[in-house]
């Protein structure tokens, strides 16, 4: 009876370790409890639990991490990318991994210049919040990405059942942010050794608002260019307990979303010379992501191995995109498809050992392969255009790891090693590639070692000081490895031009050290976590523009000397007799060196802070919450853009009422006194393309159309959700 307490309280601690290896990479299984709170079960991660999801009722992505210090979501107004990635830190892009659990979602579009010919993809248009019970913000390097990465974790049929075996719940709202309806309905049900859930939601909606308020037609125009969508969603689990030990859990889940919009703002805009000048113009774009995963969980008391969460995946996500342009002459009509087809598995193990020194063992391996696709077709254009803009490619990556953490009374320590394996096999079969005698396409395969080590001390639980250093990497991307963009020039058979824009099959992966020292603590009535962080990064890949035989410009992907990011982050929270005053700070810098020349780095967002009082009852609550955004000064952006960011302070408001036990309603209000003000995250895209050689040039910033890209107005939320 020792032993088994004694390794029950050693697995507990591996629950709160720093580097959860587990929950980075496979869902929580059914009977696994989340733990709800402003400091998540790993040290230094950022938790949105599934309460503040049903109450804030998020349309996506953007809006559910709105309210967070230092993570926010890139969605630029009148982009097709629409939800682009997650911005943590001062990185985003490809350089945030996402996943869903534990299955990878697709990567985001790297190289703008294809927006001109109507490609254009984000990362975070697949994920529907009303699937989900978490949003974890992790902020550590790992095999997945640099310093930080998002775990989202859909619904089990534990959080639907309220009580008894059967349960489920009915909820619809309305969002004025983007004029769109929802419905959701859920069914679950269990017994001894079987759970199942079914969930579907549709959601309707048009254009995102902004502050502009000029309509019309042209470029002089601010308002949205009109749009309609539609979102549907299925997500179904069942859960299998074979013995004491042993559980498997099949899960599928498909989403589909359609947009269509009318490009008005564009009309009297120039085509190109054959067609001539746009007189109308529409867009269609299709996002559609299919996974289904099997999952198995061992756990025992006896023997050597005390835990096993393994998961095997296949996932199928596409994005299909449509233009047509018509002038008075013809038409130019685009149409581009980007698909990313993986499967998986994943192991992981924990060995617990009672000894004189009581430590948890934890490994495993994960193995990823991914086979992409992108096509762009213009058969319309002045020279019909079918080409790939970037090589089919087949990705995998092996990744294995062990790590041993050490309680030493009130101290743990535990050090870690991982080691990625990685290959990228272009197909050569089909594609051309442009400037191709110097920009050969081939395979590549790299190696690259993953250290972390962590030494935590649990003084007492209002005052624990932890120190992290963790090593991430991303590696490159297809479409850094393989892009290819380019055109001859001639006049009487005379080439007196050329020019191409291609990736770099000889690219290092980026690398990162991470440095964290923090402390965090909870209380009866008191909750904060305040930590300072230091990133040094290698490699950095990005565009050089230079000359290569006949080729001026010549524009290749290259990795760059290295860059530095540091800040500091803090939040807390003092609750008493049902009230509670919440507040947060984030703060963050950092440079870019090449070549001995820094520079400041274009992602990082502006200093936040927040504030909030509140009132939280089971009946019944509400809040209102105070923001301060600092304004992006100018000299913190490399490049040259007209920038409109200024500093503003917000007040949100928040309720919910419930007037029977399973009824609830809630409401939200946004930007309550209808400030107009311009989001970095949003912003930024004009600051990264500007200082990139080969950009997306179909937007542009300045002070006429400023008003276009600004952020929402006072907006609101209703939504009613009946749980049985």
């Amino acid at each position: 009876m020792m032993l088994r307490k004694k390794q029950i309280a050693i697995f507990i601690a591996s629950a709160l370790a720093v580097n959860n290896v587990v929950a980075e990479q496979t869902a929580a299984l059914p009977e696994i409890k989340v733990t709800e709170g402003i400091v998540d079960t790993g040290i230094t991660n950022t938790l949105i639990n599934k309460k503040d999801i049903q109450r804030k009722q998020p349309n996506d992505i953007k809006a559910l991490f709105a309210d967070q210090l230092d993570a926010q979501v890139n969605d630029l107004q009148n982009s097709r990318s629409g939800n682009d990635g997650v911005n943590v830190r001062g990185l985003q892009g490809n350089r945030v991994a996402m996943n869903i659990d534990g299955v990878p979602l697709p990567e985001t579009q790297e190289n703008k210049l294809f927006v001109s010919l109507g490609q254009d993809f984000g990362a975070g248009n697949s994920v529907e919040p009303t699937s989900l019970r978490s949003a974890t913000v992790q902020h550590s390097g790992s095999f997945q990405s640099l310093s930080g990465s998002v775990s989202f974790a859909t619904l089990e049929p534990t959080d639907v059942i309220q009580s008894g075996n059967v349960g489920g719940f009915v909820a619809t709202g309305y969002d004025s942010s983007d004029k769109s309806i929802y419905g959701s309905v859920a069914g679950a049900a269990k017994n001894e050794n079987y759970q199942g859930l079914v969930l579907t939601t549709t959601r309707w909606g048009n254009e995102k608002g902004n502050r502009g308020e000029v309509g019309g037609e042209g470029d002089t125009r601010t308002k949205p260019n009109p749009a309609d969508y539609k979102n549907s969603y299925v997500l179904v689990k069942n859960a299998y307990r074979l013995n004491d030990e042993n559980q498997f859990k099949l899960t599928f889940e498909h989403q589909q979303k359609v947009k269509d919009t009318s490009l008005l703002s564009n009309n009297g805009s120039s085509i190109d010379r054959a067609t001539g000048e746009q007189i109308s113009g529409f867009t269609e774009d299709k996002t559609r992501r299919s996974r289904v995963s099997l999952g198995h969980q061992y756990q025992s008391d006896n023997g050597f191995i005390n835990n096993i969460d393994s998961n095997i995946y296949y996932q199928n996500a596409t994005t299909q995109n449509y233009r047509k342009r018509s002038s008075i002459r013809s038409s130019r009509v685009e149409n581009g498809e980007y698909s990313n087809k993986n499967w998986g598995v994943s192991s992981n193990f924990t060995s617990l050992v009672d000894a004189t020194i009581p430590n948890a063992i934890r490994y495993g391996f994960a193995y990823h392969y991914s086979r992409i696709k992108s096509d762009l077709a213009c058969s319309s254009c002045s020279r019909a255009l079918t080409f790939d803009p970037a090589a089919d490619t087949k990705q995998s990556k092996t990744h294995l790891y062990v790590e041993d953490e050490i309680a030493l009374n009130n101290f743990t320590i535990t050090p870690h090693l991982g080691v990625l394996h990685y290959r990228v096999n272009p197909s050569k079969s089909g594609y051309i590639q442009a400037a191709a005698e110097h920009a050969e396409v081939k395979a590549r395969k790299h190696t690259v070692f993953l250290p972390k080590f962590t030494l935590a001390w649990k003084m007492n639980d209002t005052f624990q000081p932890y120190f992290q250093y963790s090593r991430g990497v991303k590696t490159p991307s297809a479409q850094q490895l393989t892009s290819s963009f380019g055109n001859t020039v001639a006049v009487g058979g005379r080439v007196v031009r050329q020019y191409a824009v291609v990736g770099n099959a000889n690219l290092r992966p980026e690398t990162a050290d991470n440095f964290s020292l923090g402390v965090k603590g909870k209380s009866d009535n008191i909750q904060y976590h305040v930590v300072g962080y230091y990133n040094k990064y290698r490699n950095f890949i990005d565009w050089v523009s230079g000359e290569a035989g006949n080729f001026n410009p010549f524009i290749q992907y290259h990795n760059l000397d290295k860059a530095r990011i540091y800040g500091i982050t803090a939040d807390a929270k003092w609750s008493w007799n049902n009230f509670f005053i919440s507040g947060g700070v984030a703060y963050a810098k950092g440079k870019s060196e090449q070549q001995e020349k820094k520079s400041p780095i274009n992602t990082i967002q502006p200093l936040k802070l927040k504030t909030g009082l509140g009132y939280e009852a089971e009946q019944f609550g509400a809040d209102i919450q105070l923001t301060h955004i600092r304004a992006k000064s100018d000299k913190d952006i490399n490049g040259s853009i007209y920038n409109p960011v200024r500093s503003v302070n917000l007040v949100d408001l928040g309720a919910y009422w419930k007037p029977v036990k399973n009824l609830t309603l809630s409401a939200n209000v946004n930007n309550v006194f209808n400030k107009k003000y311009w989001n970095w995250s949003d912003i930024s895209y004009f600051a990264v393309q500007s200082s990139s050689e080969s950009a997306d040039r179909t937007a542009t910033l300045n002070r006429q159309n400023a008003d276009t890209y600004s952020a929402l107005g006072r907006n609101f939320n209703i939504g009613i959700r009946y749980e049985f």
